[in-house]
């Protein structure tokens, strides 16, 4: 029999640590080596199949070797969607053993991604997909049909509330004409509102000390605003000024698109998964993929974050109000007005289905929008053009918002500082690669 010390047992068990240590890291370092390889060539394939989609490559600040790599390729449509499928098969055989939530999480992210590009590709070589089935395949959601029973109770409110006669409509769209921002007010307005969404941001998040954006004021477009991400925390926000810039939508628009939202959001994954782990996969944002839902809801949501409670309507009748030279003395009255109207908004996605579907012509879509939105001619026309050009897309408002609210509110139950704290998992949300379909779980 041989007898084995104290002093030799302790060493056996260190040897048996070190080669167990040994084949975690061998075997985490062969866990980065294919998913980063993955992760390169999906970046790639975002970048050529932005050859096909104008709209597709919303933002890349990644390496130009990648792009130029990417225009090397020169693939075609069918191409990209075979290369899809054997990224995907190698991510499906990556044994997730031993790897950290995070990690796991980045694998089930890529993987929920490059089915979101074969997606397009489709779509892009012809594949008919109805409303639900785009919005799931693209971006991980799909929104049920609303009921419109209690428009009915909405609109007669709206009703007793609008003065003059005619039509609910045409009383709305004239009453709201004394709440319109001169033009030469805009600009002074808007800033004044990007300050205050910042310096609340600034308040709970940390955030990259050379962060910047450039403010413009376009025309002709489809959207109300639009944030051009850049890079090393740079935007373009872009505000339309086509259509009757509204009181009310200056807040609004500077959050979505500047802070906490749009600009905030990419600014920080830049900073999180790019420069600290070195997630390449980050520096390329296809905007019809379940980012956007995160992007958009984030933006959405975080205009009450920012503006909790009855802030932002203060803000807006101390500051606001005086700086474009309107009159307070409806501002309540409006304010009750836009409530109600806003309960309106979901039928967007009920319009938007239906015409996507091919169940009512372009005309019938403008109509029922001007009707159920109470929306001018010309502001309907508009969007209609918002769907014809980016499709089911106007999910990831609606959706995006909804999740990423339930989702922040459930973790509020028992806080004892829910302001500080929302604050918290707001951040929480743009700090992991969660996907839509992870927080869908939350109910209230």
């Amino acid at each position: 029999m041989i007898i084995i010390s104290n002093d030799m047992k302790n060493i056996f068990l260190i040897l048996t640590l070190f080669i167990i240590s040994l084949s975690c890291s061998e075997k985490r370092e062969s866990y980065k080596s294919q998913v980063n390889s993955v992760a390169e060539h999906y970046v790639k394939l975002v970048l050529a199949l932005g050859k096909y989609d104008a709209d597709y490559v919303d933002a890349y600040f990644g390496p130009e070797q990648l792009k130029r790599e990417a225009e090397k390729w020169n693939l075609n449509i069918n191409q990209i969607k075979q290369q899809t499928d054997s990224l995907i098969k190698v991510l499906r055989e990556i044994n997730i053993t031993g790897l950290s939530k995070d990690e796991e999480q980045r694998i089930s992210f890529l993987k929920r991604m490059i089915e979101s590009v074969k997606s397009r590709a489709e779509i892009l070589t012809g594949k008919k997909m109805s409303f639900d089935e785009e919005s799931k395949a693209l971006f991980d959601v799909v929104v049920d049909k609303i009921s419109d029973d209690s428009k009915s109770e909405i609109l007669t409110e709206l009703n007793n509330l609008l003065p003059g006669k005619g039509s609910l409509n045409k009383r709305y769209i004239e009453y709201r004409k004394q709440f319109i921002i001169p033009q030469d007010k805009i600009d002074t307005v808007f800033k004044k509102s990007i300050e205050e969404g910042k310096n609340r941001t600034l308040a709970y998040l940390s955030f990259p000390k050379n962060e910047k954006f450039i403010l413009e004021y376009v025309r002709n477009k489809s959207w109300g605003g639009y944030n051009w991400f850049k890079g090393t925390s740079t935007s373009l926000i872009q505000i339309n000024i086509d259509l009757p810039v509204y009181i009310d939508r200056a807040v609004g628009l500077a959050c979505h698109e500047g802070y906490p939202g749009h600009h905030v959001y990419h600014s920080l994954i830049e900073e999180k998964f790019v420069k600290l782990n070195g997630w390449i996969e980050f520096t390329v944002y296809p905007l019809f993929s379940p980012l956007a839902v995160l992007s958009e809801g984030l933006a959405n949501y975080g205009i009450e974050v920012a503006f909790p409670d009855n802030q932002r309507i203060q803000f807006e009748k101390e500051v606001l109000f005086p700086l474009a030279g309107l009159s307070t003395e409806k501002a309540d009255e409006y304010y009750k007005i836009l409530e109600l109207v806003g309960k309106l908004d979901y039928s967007s996605i009920n319009i938007s289905r239906d015409f996507l579907d091919a169940k009512i012509n372009r005309n019938e879509a403008i109509e029922r929008t001007m009707k159920a939105k109470l929306r001018t001619k010309e502001h309907a026309e508009t969007n209609i053009k918002f769907f014809e050009q980016y499709r089911s897309y106007i999910v990831t408002y609606y959706s995006g918002e909804e999740l990423c609210r339930n989702w922040v509110e459930s973790k509020l139950k028992s806080s004892k500082n829910p302001e500080k704290d929302r604050w918290k998992y707001f951040q929480e949300l743009i700090s992991k690669p969660y996907l839509p379909s992870d927080l869908s779980i939350i109910r209230r």
